[in-house]
């Protein structure tokens, strides 16, 4: 069975991360999760793993706001949060690559 964050991870290793630029890489992965995450936030519509994502994590509204339009200054910083998250996911984990040095 595949959980909504096995579905965001592969979305995330399928951006193809570039050893070599590795802060290009986070900057392009943010920036192309915001428009996504403004659009799962406003109509609660896009990929069903993200929506469930921006769904869990969404700020509570202050008083007298109008949910969709006042969380849209979130998506940045839910952006910020999600990526950590996948890059996170993405990384083995130090004993795994320790256990694959050949001749030891």
């Amino acid at each position: 069975m595949h959980t909504p964050d096995d579905a965001l991870r592969a979305l995330a290793s399928r951006m193809k991360c570039d050893p070599a630029a590795p802060d290009r890489f986070r900057a392009d992965l943010e920036r192309s999760l915001v428009p996504l995450i403004r659009c799962a936030i406003r109509s609660g519509t896009g990929l069903p793993p993200l929506v469930q994502w921006v769904q869990r994590h969404l700020p509570e509204p202050g008083p007298g706001s109008h949910r969709p339009a006042d969380l849209e200054w979130a998506a940045p910083s839910m952006a910020r949060q999600l990526c950590d998250h996948l890059l996170g996911q993405m990384r083995p984990p130090a004993q795994a690559t320790r256990d694959t040095v050949v001749g030891r």
